[in-house]
């Protein structure tokens, strides 16, 4: 049984796959870069909105959801849509939880994403 944080597992290749498919490879690489340039912050932003537990922390991981799910990011992606239910529902101290447990996620993500055969151009 893997890890549920292995980097091995972090990212659905089949999306990217399909991503690349639909699109010239040049783009995918050009949407890892985005995400991955931007992944510090969105992730500092997540972190820094724990506490609060409310509209700060919904929109960090909404942002956060929309994008990872598009690079394949699956675990990550659902992760963050069940922070914004938790925030919606007003239960905290699940929002808290599921942040928490996405922040390293994102660290996995981040790794395997760099790894992948998109990522000649995203990594640099």
């Amino acid at each position: 049984m893997r890890s549920m944080g292995s980097t091995s597992d972090a990212i659905d290749l089949r999306a990217l796959t399909l991503l690349s498919e639909q699109l010239d490879d040049s783009v995918v690489e050009a949407i890892l870069a985005a995400y991955l340039g931007q992944i510090d912050q969105r992730s500092e932003e997540l972190r820094t909105a724990i506490p609060d537990a409310g509209t700060r922390l919904r929109d960090a991981a909404h942002s956060l959801a929309a994008s990872s799910l598009t690079v394949g990011a699956m675990r990550l992606g659902h992760l963050c849509r069940d922070i914004e239910a938790a925030v919606a529902s007003e239960d905290d101290v699940r929002a808290r939880e599921l942040a928490h447990r996405a922040l390293p996620e994102i660290g996995h993500v981040a790794t395997a994403l760099a790894s992948t055969r998109w990522a000649g151009s995203a990594s640099s």
